[in-house]
């Protein structure tokens, strides 16, 4: 969708509401957040959490037991930078290829948030070691993925950073943890090895398919959709995203995204980022009145069945 496509006066408040109900959304984000400066509630899952660990491991930084929180939140976070990355393309009327992009990489942080700070499958909640190796898992997994980046670029003074990054993780598992074979942890997160008292290790695609069973109560396909959309395919690009149209004989290739279509994924990304930010701020208790009041001013049908 280039300027001149959006030239309607109809069309283009439609684009602009798409983009205030990002921003607004934001916004409602930013004032929720302030609220994770303040001491958790004792009665918090976060709370609760780092209570249960620092009595099960007296001897261990009591840091651990919050971890998982503070690194969920800043998934959060990140969504929200993806959904204002949405509406600036909004802004600018340069929609083409890079939302679907866009969208993949918010819904990949989004499976880290629901691992990180979201209930099992059944509405339970994992144990307080279960919910530490999964973050100490995450943090291992992400160090060693920089660790081979900055080799690659041959980047010594960040290889070396991030090596004793994972050093720190790799101690924190064998206190954690004794007896612990840190060797079985694979280089691929990915492969079925990947496991700490006895929670696996969950990938991309897993991980977006969890926030989408918890958040919209099932979404099959939801990854592969728009990875398939947002990675090198020849028949994306010439079917699904390509109108083809004839110029004096010429046929001449644009990508057009229709304004249902544009409607339909800003509602994903808002609600997705809503959903999150729910899940962060039910972890730590902290009053979620601004995402309510958003989503009052919110299109009606975008609830119709996201509830």
């Amino acid at each position: 969708m280039s300027a001149q496509d959006s030239s309607d006066d109809g069309l283009a408040k439609q684009l602009d509401e798409l983009a205030y109900q990002c921003r607004s959304l934001w916004s409602a984000w930013e004032v929720v957040a302030a609220g994770l400066g303040s001491t958790a509630p004792a009665e918090s899952p976060a709370a609760l959490y780092a209570d249960a660990f620092t009595r099960e491991h007296p001897t261990v930084t009591s840091n651990l037991g919050w971890a998982s929180g503070q690194l969920g939140t800043r998934f959060v976070a990140g969504m929200g930078a993806h959904v204002l990355t949405l509406a600036a393309l909004i802004d600018q009327r340069e929609l083409r290829l890079s939302e679907w992009a866009v969208i993949r990489a918010e819904l990949e942080m989004g499976g880290r948030v629901a691992w990180l700070i979201g209930t099992l499958k059944d509405g339970s909640w994992p144990t307080s070691d279960a919910r530490v190796a999964r973050v100490l898992m995450e943090l291992l997994a992400d160090g060693r993925r920089h660790v081979r980046a900055a080799e690659a670029r041959k980047d010594t003074t960040a290889r070396n950073a991030y090596r004793e990054g994972v050093r720190k993780v790799e101690q924190d598992l064998d206190t954690v943890f004794p007896g612990w074979d840190l060797q079985s942890i694979p280089e691929n997160p990915d492969l079925p090895a990947w496991e700490l008292h006895g929670e696996k290790h969950v990938g991309l695609s897993a991980g977006v398919k969890l926030f989408a069973d918890l958040s919209f109560g099932r979404a099959p396909g939801l990854y592969d959709a728009f990875s398939i959309l947002a990675h090198p395919s020849w028949i994306s690009l010439d079917v699904v995203l390509t109108t083809n149209h004839d110029i004096d004989g010429v046929t001449h290739s644009s990508y057009v995204l229709k304004i249902e279509d544009l409607s339909n994924l800003v509602r994903l990304a808002c609600l997705s980022f809503y959903k999150a930010a729910h899940l962060g701020a039910d972890y730590f208790r902290i009053d979620k009145t601004p995402l309510e009041t958003w989503a009052d001013g919110a299109p009606p049908s975008w609830f119709s069945e996201a509830d």
